[in-house]
């Protein structure tokens, strides 16, 4: 039996939820992933989009 590594989901099939590059006059990199919104007290909002992001200049 062989074991399997490699990671296999269609997730990866909707990039769309993440947003990166490189600045080409700075050369850093910055990425962007948002996540599924919240929707709190029972779906009546308020609706919080949530994210994770880098951006190496932000310093908190």
């Amino acid at each position: 039996m062989s074991a399997k590594t490699a990671v296999h989901s269609n997730a990866f099939n909707f990039l769309s939820f993440v947003q990166s590059g490189v600045d080409p006059r700075t050369g850093q990199y910055t990425v962007n992933l948002a996540l599924p919104e919240i929707k709190a007290n029972d779906l009546s909002g308020p609706v919080v989009p949530p994210s994770l992001s880098f951006n190496p200049y932000n310093t908190r």
